[in-house]
């Protein structure tokens, strides 16, 4: 993972979000729910390991969990909302799933 100065490159890009979205996020089960729950459990334990062509190599769940729920505020902020099916056309990579959990967690759906 790129740190600059400790802090993650993505963390580094963050805008304003407007909409009021969390509670849109965490009311929501499945996956996303678990990713949530692991995430203020066990925190700081790793929840993914990345192959060579992915941008992250290592994460915590604190770490996954905090780019997911940006990520879906952002789909959030574009206009995305829950029912939408949304295009996800990528590699298979840890950009993916993230992609994916942060649809998931605003209970759009991803059609790859």
């Amino acid at each position: 993972m790129s740190r600059v100065s400790g802090t993650p490159r993505w963390a580094l890009r963050r805008t304003t979000i407007t909409t009021d979205y969390q509670s849109q996020i965490t009311e929501r089960g499945g996956i996303p729910g678990r990713l949530r729950r692991a995430a203020e459990s066990r925190g700081s334990d790793l929840a993914l390991v990345g192959n060579r062509s992915c941008r992250h190599e290592r994460l915590t769940y604190d770490e996954l969990w905090s780019i997911v729920d940006q990520f879906a505020a952002g789909l959030l902020e574009l206009g995305c909302q829950s029912g939408d099916h949304v295009g996800l056309i990528a590699e298979n990579s840890d950009l993916w799933l993230i992609s994916d959990l942060a649809l998931l967690s605003i209970g759009a759906v991803d059609v790859p």
